[in-house]
């Protein structure tokens, strides 16, 4: 007997079986029934019995392993055609079975509905057991074609659902990716656009003395001394602000470079940020706008200490510029696993455009060729890649015309070392 052995492997499809040789016969004689049943199991074949139709479709039911049938036709009850016509209905390609039709009274209509039923054989009583032997192995092989042929067609259906599959998922992600580079076309249109408004708007403001002051000098030969010094001090201001505008521009391309390059150091948080609220004196004075500091004295963090100052700085003067007179940034530091540094104004908030292109270089709150606030919009850009690099993160929290702008700086906490 040939045992059925499955093989099957979640990755790679439906199951392919090899099928046992197993046979079921059905007829109402016993004697007939065991005769048959002994020259079947002597060829190898596992064998199993039925005396009634009815109990020959309660065996089929149970075991998809019957590849071959052999039914007698005139039986009490149903007859061996309509077994046929029920397997005919009921069994898929994966659990086919063929039939092998025998009677002791054969006639030209029994053999036309058996050709009709597309049964594999049909025999006629009485025959040699060595001819049914050859019948059942030769339908035992076209049963077995047909099974092996349909878990093929299945595996080959199962593989080509899987490219389709694939193919879709390749699909949604050159969509994504389409729409990811139309955005991203979208905004450097937007930044190119900018860049070149608000750079040579800024370029141009520092040329305007430095080339109509040393028109003045070339083309006046009654100056007083106090007046040249005067215009050269000017035309060396202008120059010194055309200078950073360029470096600021610089620095942000080398950023990750300098954070890389320049030394690490351990950094008190209060000691710093009351550092910074000192150099932006100026500055508040002029607006009259009040610093407020609360800050846990064991917040530490670890980084390039000058470029860390200049993001941080750059985010509170940013927080001043944005205050009404008279106004409050509040400065706000807890420790913990990160060190987090909140940054609020009471200003008007930021505009939707800068909120949806939040960290985009050469982006200001007014882009228009009359706002007030100098620079080229790195502050916050450089700020974001600056603390990027570090590990850490910028985050508006809350902005809208009633809260002004609340920003977060987290770092990772760093534990200062014994002594």
């Amino acid at each position: 007997m040939e045992a059925a052995v499955m093989r099957s492997d979640p990755d790679q499809g439906p199951a392919q079986a090899l099928f046992m040789k197993s046979v079921l016969l059905v007829d109402d004689d016993p004697l007939m029934l065991e005769l048959l049943r002994g020259s079947m199991e002597r060829a190898g074949w596992d064998v199993c019995t039925a005396q009634t139709v009815a109990d020959a479709k309660r065996i089929l039911k149970q075991s998809d392993d019957i590849t071959v049938v052999v039914s007698d036709i005139k039986m009490p009850g149903e007859s061996g055609f309509e077994l046929v016509w029920w397997l005919n209905e009921t069994r898929r390609d994966d659990r086919h079975a063929e039939v092998i039709l025998i009677t002791g009274d054969a006639d030209d209509d029994a053999l036309i509905a058996a050709l009709r039923s597309r049964v594999f054989d049909f025999m006629r009583k009485p025959f040699e057991p060595r001819s049914l032997l050859s019948a059942a192995d030769r339908a035992y092989r076209t049963a077995y074609a047909r099974r092996d042929r349909f878990h093929r067609l299945s595996a080959m259906d199962y593989a080509l659902d899987q490219v389709r599959q694939e193919r879709m998922q390749f699909q949604a992600q050159l969509r994504e990716a389409r729409a990811q580079f139309e955005d991203t076309q979208a905004r450097l249109t937007y930044v190119g656009q900018t860049m070149a408004r608000i750079v040579s708007h800024e370029l141009r403001t520092p040329l305007i003395p430095i080339i109509g002051l040393a028109q003045v000098l070339e083309s006046s030969d009654d100056l007083s001394p106090d007046e040249i010094r005067e215009f050269a001090g000017e035309i060396r201001r202008a120059g010194e602000s055309l200078a950073n505008i360029v470096d600021n521009a610089l620095n942000f391309v080398d950023i990750e470079r300098q954070v890389r390059a320049q030394p690490h150091d351990e950094i008190a948080v209060a000691p710093l940020l009351n550092e910074l609220v000192r150099e932006l004196a100026p500055q508040t004075n002029e607006k009259r706008v009040a610093i407020t500091m609360t800050c846990e004295a064991a917040a530490l963090i670890y980084g390039p200490r000058h470029l860390l100052r200049g993001a941080i700085l750059s985010l509170i003067d940013n927080a001043v510029k944005a205050s009404p007179v008279g106004g409050t940034v509040s400065l706000s530091v807890r420790a913990g696993v990160e060190v987090t540094i909140d940054i609020r104004d009471r200003g008007p908030g930021l505009s939707d455009h800068v909120r949806a292109n939040f960290g985009a270089p050469f982006m200001h709150g007014d882009n228009s060729d009359t706002r007030t606030w100098p620079g080229i919009g790195l502050g916050i850009a450089s700020a974001l890649r600056i603390l990027a690099v570090c590990g850490g993160r910028l985050e508006v929290v809350a902005s809208g015309a009633d809260l002004g702008t609340l920003m977060r700086i987290s770092l990772p906490a760093h534990e200062r070392a014994n002594a």
